[in-house]
């Protein structure tokens, strides 16, 4: 969650900007329970759970935070290499670990995704419908300061980390990770479908069910105007660079993803997606859509 200033401050869990629904609770008991969940707590707020959710499809990503330029001395216990890895869990999270200690940096939850832990708390088995969570693929985009000539090493100055849900829904998110005791959520793209699509799916699992999982395209403030047709977010967005009105920019690349409906029985056929089935083209810093393609 944020602070007022768009950090991600773990303080701001206990807000009552978080309903007692987005938790996916019935009552103030479960609530502080879900909550000490969320921070890593014991239900009762004593002790660490030392517990995090299924790696499943993401792959986590490394980045080096001071890069140790003497190839012998980084590849052996001398290095002066600083790392930490980027991981996605089926709770909802993000984790960024320090790769030689294994501490935790930070943990972000999106909050549209609050409601997911309760699932794993309630039932830690798993069940029929899975619950997703930050299942996708991670993309960096980092940039470095000059060499320095008396260590050998260099030190990031850029550190763009950006996520994609895969089976977990139809937004990518993008944070800024350069200072890993402040970061900052950037900005984030929503697509076609509701936080909660699979529950819908799952109460009645019918082709026409399928009709509601969709978020609304007018008159609605929780879809991102132009992304209407990006499905569930399996593209992993490439970062390249583009001229935009004779001006450099870093871009991010990425596909439509996957329409939900092939997962039901019957002749579905690509042709007849409906989502999916754009290309996209944004800006990595603001998240502005620069161009997309689309097959109608």
């Amino acid at each position: 969650s944020l602070s007022s200033n768009g950090t991600l401050d773990s303080t701001t869990t206990q807000s009552s900007n978080i309903s007692n629904n987005m938790l996916g609770v019935g009552n103030d008991a479960q609530r502080t329970a879900v909550l000490n969940w969320i921070m890593g707590k014991n239900t009762d707020g004593k002790g660490n759970r030392f517990a995090i959710g299924d790696i499943l499809h993401n792959e986590p990503r490394l980045v080096a935070y001071t890069t140790d330029e003497d190839i012998e001395r980084a590849e052996g216990v001398n290095s002066k290499e600083e790392v930490t890895i980027f991981v996605g869990t089926n709770e909802g999270f993000i984790h960024a670990i320090d790769a030689k200690t294994g501490d935790e940096k930070f943990a972000f939850l999106p909050k549209e995704l609050l409601h997911v832990p309760n699932k794993y708390l309630t039932n830690s088995k798993g069940y029929n419908n899975k619950a997703y969570g930050m299942d996708g693929y991670f993309t960096a985009l980092t940039k470095y300061g000059s060499r320095n000539t008396e260590t050998d090493t260099r030190t990031i100055e850029t550190a763009n980390l950006y996520a994609g849900m895969r089976r977990g829904g139809s937004n990518y998110y993008a944070l800024d990770v350069k200072d890993l005791d402040s970061p900052k959520l950037k900005w984030v793209l929503k697509g076609a479908y509701k936080d909660n699509y699979r529950d819908l799916i799952y109460q009645d699992a019918t082709t026409e069910n399928y009709d509601n999982i969709y978020r609304p395209t007018s008159g609605a403030t929780d879809i991102t105007p132009g992304f209407e047709r990006l499905g569930l977010t399996y593209s992993a967005a490439k970062v390249g660079k583009l001229k935009v009105g004779g001006t450099e920019k870093d871009v991010l690349v990425f596909t439509g993803g996957y329409d939900v409906k092939h997962d039901a029985v019957g002749n579905n056929l690509p042709k007849n997606d409906e989502v999916g089935t754009s290309i996209y083209i944004v800006d990595a810093e603001t998240g502005k859509l620069l161009w997309r393609a689309s097959c109608s």
